[in-house]
């Protein structure tokens, strides 16, 4: 072999070398860049979940508060204070019989129709709570 043949050879060499080095540079840099726009969707659809996450425990929290409330204020007022809403509402039931009978006005009948039925309302919310299977 000659000199200008191996002087060929190594400048090939080089050249293939240099070029499978620029094609791994450019091959690294595009590979990053897929790789950060996979992750930035990654991160967008769990941020995405995590909102709906979110969205229904604050919606199962407010049920809960509801619910929370319902029972704070029936275990305010107890089984006593039903009776006397329903012994309440036998009197007002009186009363508007009452009212029919004599030449009254029929709007005092109607008054105490629906104080009645208000008061009957609340004895049942005051009625004591069934409890399901907790499984």
């Amino acid at each position: 072999m000659e000199t200008h043949q191996i002087y060929s050879l190594v400048s090939l060499i080089l050249a293939s070398a240099l070029l499978y080095w620029i094609g791994y540079l450019c091959g690294r840099s595009d590979g990053r860049i897929q790789g950060r726009h996979a992750e930035q969707a990654a991160h967008e659809q769990a941020v995405k979940r995590l909102k709906e996450a979110l969205g229904n425990a604050r919606r199962l929290n407010w049920r809960m508060r509801g619910h929370c409330e319902t029972v704070d204020a029936r275990s305010r007022m107890g089984e006593e204070e039903r009776k006397t809403l329903l012994q309440v509402a036998a009197k007002l039931t009186v009363a508007a019989e009452t009212f029919r009978a004599l030449p009254a006005d029929q709007s005092q009948v109607d008054a105490t129709i629906t104080l009645r039925n208000k008061t009957l309302i609340i004895a049942s919310l005051l009625a004591p709570i069934e409890m399901g299977d907790a499984a």
